[in-house]
C-alpha cells in the first residue's frame, strides 16, 4: 500500500479524511524513554527539587481550540512500573487521557492527564527515598494517583496503526494495554517492560523532538487488604517538576 504522511494540518479534517480512505500507513517505532521518576509512560529528566508542592496538577495548551484539535483519545494502561527517587518502587494501572493540537508547521502541544491505582512492591525503596529519609516498603502500601503532563513536540505526523490508536476515541478498541513490567530491583532502574508503547511513535514519524516543561503527579497511600491495619494512611508523595515532597511508606 502507498505511504502516506501528514505534513501539517490546522484541523483534524485532513486526518479524518485520510483514514477513512485508508491512506495512513508507516512502520511503528517505539523505544523506552530514560529511566527517571513517575509511570514508565513518562520519564522526566533532571535532579529532583525538595520543596513544598501539593497539587492538583492542571495544565493547557496556548492557542487550544476545537479548530485545531488533532488527537483526542482515551488508553487503560495495567502493570507499569512507576519509579521514585532511588528505584522503581510500585506497579501502576490507569487511564489516561491524550489531547494533542497542532499549534504551527509540524509544531504539537499536548495534554496528558493520568487517573489511576498504584501498588507498593515489597523490598523496594519507598518513592521518595533519599540517604536522610524514606526507607523499604512492605508491599502493604497501595493507593490512587492523578497527574498531568504538557508536551510540546515538534515533527511529522505519521499516524502508524489507526485501527489500534486512532485519533479520536479508545485505544486498543478500550482494551488495556498490559506493560507487564518485571524484574524490579532495589536502587535501580534496571526493569523489563516487554509490552510498553510510547504512544508518541505512534503518531509521529522517527526524529521528533518532545519537551516536557509542565508535569506533576499526587500519589495517596493507605495499607491494603489483607493487612490487618487496611485503611491506615502511607502518606502522600507528590513528584512535579516544581518539586517533590513527601514519601509513601508503611510505618506501623
Amino acid at each position: 500500500m502507498k505511504k502516506y504522511r501528514v505534513l501539517f494540518a490546522s484541523t483534524s479534517i485532513v486526518l479524518l479524511a485520510l483514514l477513512a480512505s485508508g491512506l495512513l500507513l508507516a512502520t511503528r517505532t517505539s523505544a523506552h524513554a530514560s529511566p527517571a521518576h513517575g509511570p514508565q509512560s513518562f520519564k522526566p529528566k533532571g535532579p529532583a527539587i525538595f520543596t513544598a508542592v501539593t497539587g492538583p496538577f492542571k495544565y493547557s495548551c496556548p492557542g487550544a481550540s476545537a479548530g485545531n484539535l488533532v488527537i483526542s483519545i482515551t488508553e487503560k494502561v495495567t502493570n507499569d512500573a512507576d519509579s521514585g527517587l532511588t528505584n522503581y518502587w510500585a506497579l501502576d494501572t490507569y487511564t489516561r487521557t491524550i489531547k494533542l493540537w497542532n499549534t504551527g508547521p509540524d509544531s504539537y502541544c499536548g495534554i496528558v492527564a493520568y487517573s489511576g491505582t498504584f501498588k507498593a512492591q515489597s523490598g523496594q525503596q519507598s518513592p521518595g527515598s533519599t540517604s536522610q529519609t524514606g526507607g523499604i516498603l512492605t508491599g502493604d502500601e497501595g493507593g490512587t494517583w492523578t497527574g498531568q503532563i504538557q508536551d510540546t513536540i515538534t515533527g511529522q505526523l505519521d499516524i502508524t496503526a489507526p485501527s489500534t490508536w486512532p485519533i479520536r476515541g479508545k485505544v486498543n478498541g478500550g482494551n488495556a494495554v498490559d506493560y507487564g513490567c518485571i524484574g524490579f530491583t532495589t536502587q535501580t532502574f534496571d526493569i523489563s517492560c516487554p509490552g510498553y508503547v510510547n504512544w508518541i511513535a505512534q503518531y509521529f514519524a522517527p526524529g521528533y523532538t518532545l519537551n516536557e516543561p509542565q508535569w506533576g503527579f499526587k500519589y495517596v497511600g493507605k495499607d491494603q487488604p489483607p493487612a490487618p491495619d487496611a485503611g491506615t494512611s502511607d502518606g502522600i508523595w507528590i513528584d512535579a517538576a516544581t518539586g517533590v515532597s513527601g514519601d509513601i511508606l508503611d510505618v506501623d
